[in-house]
């Protein structure tokens, strides 16, 4: 068991036990971290996501299948319902991180493309030596705008798909 899958399956007990999932907040926090960037982070990501949703999964296990005391009434009316509330609200906020995450791919591919257009305009107005201009391209603005485009591409690919899932998943809860 990797250490990446060890984590999340304690944070998903633990946010278990409170009731809430809370995966989406963990991943965009996860977003925040250097790591993040280092090759194999999609591995690591995935496989911090498979422990947490065993994890989660696990402990709501745990809590459904405890007896609850003998005479102890089941709940009705809005104690039943704030379940059904809960999902419906964590959807909402899943659905909120989702428009968040695309409008954020949106804002990375606008800065990629400004950095782009400072050191070209530097260059033909400011005059920027040509063999710096050309460097700078070369180099760090091509390598940078490489680094933002799989961050994007990431996003689309793996936040994004697995925020969708978590809201199919409570979908079905409903």
């Amino acid at each position: 068991m990797s250490q990446d899958f060890a984590i999340g399956n304690q944070h998903g007990h633990e946010d278990g036990r409170g009731g809430d999932n809370r995966l989406a907040a963990r991943a965009a926090r996860r977003l925040l971290d250097l790591g993040s960037y280092l090759p194999g982070a999609e591995n690591r990501d995935d496989e911090y996501r498979r422990g947490y949703l065993a994890g989660f999964e696990d402990e709501v296990r745990v809590q459904r299948v405890t007896p609850a005391a003998p005479g102890t009434p089941r709940p009705t009316g809005a104690a039943a319902m704030s379940n059904a509330t809960s999902f419906a609200h964590q959807i909402e906020l899943l659905q909120s991180l989702r428009h968040y995450l695309s409008e954020f791919q949106e804002r990375l591919q606008g800065v990629s493309a400004n950095y782009q257009r400072k050191v070209d305009a530097l260059h033909a107005e400011g005059g920027l030596m040509d063999e710096t201009y050309r460097d700078l391209v070369e180099q760090q603005v091509s390598e940078t705008r490489a680094l933002i485009e799989r961050l994007v591409e990431h996003i689309g690919a793996n936040d994004i798909p697995a925020v969708q899932r978590e809201i199919g998943y409570l979908e079905q809860k409903l």
